[in-house]
């Protein structure tokens, strides 16, 4: 067995090493203490935004834009956003059956609406209303990529539009609707209510239209018209928790919970075949 001789240098020389080690984690500490502080001022900040926003004098889906814009901010400037975005993705992922199929908007959406629902956690008696506009805005999403847009790049192959949909552009009903046809894809324009309201009513004869007919006929050849149920469900999603979240009242925790659970059943209704 050999025997080593540590002289007093040596020791010396460990003990500066301990010393510094724990010098460099305390510093590496106090970084990561400084780093949750800030990020914990981003978030109470945006929360006074929201709620700021959520009190002025304006229309719901004004409202509803400026916390959207406000959300966007948010995930640009907080660095937990990116960090953490991998395992709020694989959670929202399984409760998807058709995850691979939706629009990677889609899917950012409901990553961002998962963060929120994290982050805002770390507020005692917050507003979750941005967590639920955004997991709302994905089902947005991903109803205007299934059942809207297939129907605005068919109706393009028309070179002359804005004659054929004269008569629903004068009426107030279906005006927006002519539009979004008119301008594509692109330059989305219409929300979940306004989309939810043409597919209920697009086999009314009362609100009957060369667009209206073309749309109905589209869902019924391309098979993707939603049941009256589903219809209900969807409703719900916009009424409920969309809308309300733009009214000054504080949407609690709870409400959160709910849309969590909703929006991904709603999406994988729109998967028809």
């Amino acid at each position: 067995m050999k025997t080593y001789i540590v002289g007093t240098t040596t020791i010396q020389y460990i003990l500066e090493q301990f010393e510094n080690l724990n010098s460099r984690l305390d510093s590496m500490s106090q970084d990561i203490s400084n780093i949750d502080s800030k990020i914990d001022i981003l978030i109470n900040n945006f929360v006074i935004r929201v709620l700021s926003i959520k009190k002025e004098n304006r229309g719901v889906e004004e409202k509803i834009i400026l916390i959207e814009d406000n959300v966007g901010n948010l995930l640009k400037e907080d660095p937990d956003y990116e960090y953490h975005s991998e395992g709020f993705k694989k959670i929202v992922s399984k409760k998807i059956r058709n995850w691979n199929l939706i629009h990677s908007d889609t899917k950012t959406f409901l990553v961002s609406a998962e963060y929120l629902y994290s982050s805002l956690q770390k507020i005692d008696n917050t507003d979750f209303s941005p967590c639920i506009i955004q997991f709302s805005k994905a089902f947005e999403n991903e109803l205007f990529i299934r059942l809207f847009e297939p129907f605005i790049n068919y109706m393009k192959n028309n070179s002359n539009l804005s004659e054929i949909l004269f008569y629903d552009l004068s009426k107030k009903e279906t005006r927006i609707f002519a539009q979004q046809v008119i301008s594509g894809s692109i330059n989305r324009q219409l929300a979940l209510g306004q989309m939810l309201y043409i597919i209920k009513n697009c086999g009314s004869p009362r609100k009957s239209s060369f667009l209206m007919k073309g749309y109905l006929d589209f869902l019924t050849n391309s098979n993707s018209k939603p049941s009256m149920r589903d219809l209900q469900e969807f409703e719900k999603i916009n009424i409920d928790y969309r809308r309300k979240s733009a009214h000054p009242e504080v949407m609690i925790i709870k409400k959160a919970e709910e849309i969590k659970k909703l929006v991904p059943i709603a999406i994988d209704k729109l998967f028809f075949n």
